[in-house]
């Protein structure tokens, strides 16, 4: 007796078959289920109903179509899709676990094609990724920075390259065509759009946090970062102003660390902020006291050394604007 082969599913294909299935009930079953809502009794059966489907010959050849292109997939597309449905399901707690069979997928990709493919593959895809979901941002830098210490040195390279290549196409060219012959309407349309991809910087800051990029790299972002706030109509401005801040929330420990001097990082980064948290809403629209407080709250951070634990104590230094805004905070802590 030969042995039974045992089909199996996997959890992906459960969830497609879930949201894709379309099926009628075959007509004898539907008769009886009339007869038993009419006669509002159950008649007692030898055996239980079972539940015949037909499926439309759509939905069939659909799902023909689809095992077709699966068994003509290349490598790469096998590849690309495994990576793409494992990082779908990445959590925090359940990174170990994806990080595990992610290493599993790049290293038999690498054993059966190139790791220098695999590496820019899986690199763009966090990219792309991390874009548009800035939660997951620091997760995803740290799969790269994992991948990285497993063996897979080329990451930090490609990982430069291609923050340069994102800072050229997306960033900078942006800030120069805004700055050009650009009208009102048009500038409004680039800025609607570009909030979608906050979490890119989210992710550079957190790539500096794990030593994927270096500092000078960081600066050139939070500068076009400056410049979308400065370019952005006013009802956009709220969006890059919280990125600017969250950026040195995750990295301005490190940042000034690494700094060729205390009084670089200051120019570099916290000299602008300085500025903006002094300036009345009345000469300028976007510093409203909500985007003032929001800057005060990092210049504050940066004064106490990036400890986030410590009490709000109002020195006497303080400027009029520093007191308001600390007096507030503790206000509605209490």
């Amino acid at each position: 007796m030969s042995a039974a082969t045992l089909r199996t599913y996997s959890y992906d294909f459960i969830q497609t078959l879930n949201k894709s299935f379309d099926a009628i009930l075959d007509d004898e079953i539907v008769a009886r289920l009339i007869e038993i809502k009419r006669t509002n009794r159950f008649v007692r059966r030898k055996s239980p109903m079972r539940l015949k489907y037909k499926i439309k010959d759509s939905v069939a050849l659909q799902w023909r179509k689809e095992r077709e292109e699966q068994q003509n997939q290349t490598s790469t597309e096998r590849y690309e899709l495994h990576l793409q449905g494992n990082l779908n399901k990445l959590s925090h707690k359940n990174y170990s676990v994806i990080l595990d069979t992610i290493a599993q997928i790049v290293g038999e990709y690498v054993e059966d094609e190139c790791e220098d493919t695999a590496i820019r593959i899986i690199v763009d895809m966090l990219f792309e990724k991390a874009a548009k979901e800035k939660t997951y941002s620091e997760l995803y830098a740290q799969i790269l920075a994992d991948l990285q210490k497993s063996g897979y040195k080329s990451i930090g390279s490609y990982t430069r390259e291609r923050a340069d290549h994102v800072y050229s196409t997306l960033v900078a060219t942006r800030i120069a065509d805004c700055r050009s012959d650009m009208d009102d309407e048009e500038i409004r349309e680039v800025f609607k759009s570009k909030m979608k991809f906050t979490g890119l910087f989210f992710f550079i800051a957190n790539m500096f946090v794990h030593g994927l990029l270096e500092y000078d790299e960081v600066k050139k972002f939070y500068d076009g970062l400056l410049s979308y706030f400065d370019l952005a109509p006013v009802e956009y401005c709220d969006t890059y102003l919280d990125s600017i801040c969250q950026m040195l929330r995750l990295a301005g420990y490190l940042l000034e660390k690494s700094a060729a001097s205390k009084e670089k990082f200051q120019d570099d980064f916290m000299r602008v902020l300085f500025e903006y948290q002094e300036t009345k809403q009345e000469s300028n629209a976007k510093m409203s006291n909500k985007n003032r407080f929001a800057i005060m709250d990092v210049t504050d951070l940066y004064k106490r050394g990036w400890d986030m634990n410590r009490s709000d104590e109002i020195p006497e230094t303080a400027s009029p604007s520093e007191r308001e805004f600390k007096k507030k905070r503790r206000d509605r802590r209490k």
